[in-house]
């Protein structure tokens, strides 16, 4: 009996504690105090609905995207499909500008969906009249003032200075092999940076072989890895000129070279610096004349500890790759997604107006690599050097 007794007592305790936080709940949202989750289903969504669904609508250079892309971030409730039908359930739709086709673009944008402007080339190779200036509500390029920033490659600080590298091993494994100075490999001719001027400059007092269609060299793109390897092993320094000169534009180019132990000669400071580390890299505008490089190039052919320099980043820094880097652009996207849900959503203050943030803003120079270089070469169809078949 007297346990019951007990039992009554205990259920009735709980009973009022249970009511009396509710009414205390019921004052506060009366009073403005606390807005309750369920007071709209914008809320319910938020705090409820975890998870999220991308909508790949075009390819990425004709490849479709799939949730492979989400690999380094398997916590998240988060797909990417390229199922149409899923259209109205999703939260974001991907558009790759490079292969939008006009006529296949969804009829109107239900407000509670994002349309993602998703882009990786510079301002010079995409034709952004396709679609309205106010047709995408977020932005994610290798621009660093996207909504989602992917850049080509990252260098992150690691938490501590590897002890196992070792300038002596470095010099014995890497340097010792190097009997070639420059190299370049180029494929897009007569690009906007104007880095075809630039090279022709340069060879007028320094080797440069030339790989790629612009040049007589041969290095197939479908023996890339190989191609790296034998720049490794051959070449002290690598042109890595971008086909543009544009705000925060620096591909794979740059981070390939370090990977493989080349230094990266690049066309802008500027533009390089806010990606690698002080003293990885060398720019071709921090000298008045392609002539000067050229001289400070040889210098570093015959001063070993100096070209060392150029590889003390490999002591607290580590390279992330192209592939992860766009992974982890998309796990950005889910996170941001996932934490702004909307019924009516809005553009960002990149995408409100694409043209105008992405032309005009990208702040591209023209002609860079000739303004630069100090001379007028002759002009010629090809940068020239004898043919080397790998």
């Amino acid at each position: 009996m007297e346990v019951k007794r007990m039992n009554e007592i205990s259920v009735s305790r709980r009973l009022l504690g249970t009511l009396s936080l509710s009414a205390l709940l019921c004052i506060l949202m009366i009073n403005g105090g606390l807005r309750s989750p369920f007071n709209n289903n914008e809320n319910f969504k938020r705090y409820f609905v975890t998870h999220v669904t991308i909508l790949d609508w075009t390819t990425f250079f004709g490849r479709p995207l799939n949730s492979t892309d989400l690999r380094l971030c398997p916590e998240l409730s988060c797909e990417i499909t390229n199922d149409r039908k899923k259209l109205k359930t999703s939260n974001a739709v991907l558009f790759h500008p490079r292969d939008i086709e006009p006529q296949d673009l969804p009829a109107g944008r239900p407000s509670h969906l994002h349309y993602v402007f998703f882009l990786q080339e510079s301002p010079h190779h995409v034709n952004l009249k396709l679609t309205a200036s106010n047709f995408f509500t977020l932005t994610m390029t290798y621009r660093r003032d996207s909504d989602v920033h992917m850049p080509y490659g990252w260098m992150r600080r690691t938490q501590k200075e590897k002890t196992n590298f070792s300038s002596e091993e470095f010099i014995e494994g890497i340097l010792l092999h190097k009997r070639r100075l420059v190299a370049a490999f180029v494929s897009n001719c007569g690009p906007p940076s104007g880095r075809d001027t630039y090279i022709r400059a340069l060879q007028q007092y320094v080797r440069v072989d030339v790989y790629g269609r612009c040049g007589p060299l041969y290095c197939p793109k479908e023996q890339s890895e190989k191609c790296l390897s034998m720049l490794r092993k051959e070449y002290k320094f690598i042109l890595a000129f971008e086909n543009s000169v544009c705000k925060d534009y620096v591909t794979e180019k740059v981070f390939n070279a370090l990977k493989y132990n080349v230094v990266p000669v690049v066309l802008s400071r500027r533009i390089t610096e806010p990606f690698l580390p002080n003293g990885s890299f060398i720019a071709a505008d921090d000298f008045p004349t392609a002539e000067e490089l050229a001289r400070y190039l040889r210098q570093l052919d015959n001063d070993t500890e100096e070209y060392l320099k150029y590889f003390d980043w490999l002591k607290s820094y580590e390279i992330i790759g192209y592939d992860d880097m766009q992974s982890l652009a998309f796990c950005q996207l889910c996170r941001l997604l996932r934490d702004t849900r909307s019924t009516a959503v809005k553009a960002s203050r990149s995408a409100e107006d694409i043209v105008k943030w992405y032309h005009v803003g990208g702040n591209c120079l023209i002609n860079y690599g000739k303004t630069i270089s100090g001379v007028s070469p002759q002009p010629t169809h090809r940068i020239i050097r004898s043919v080397k078949r790998i």
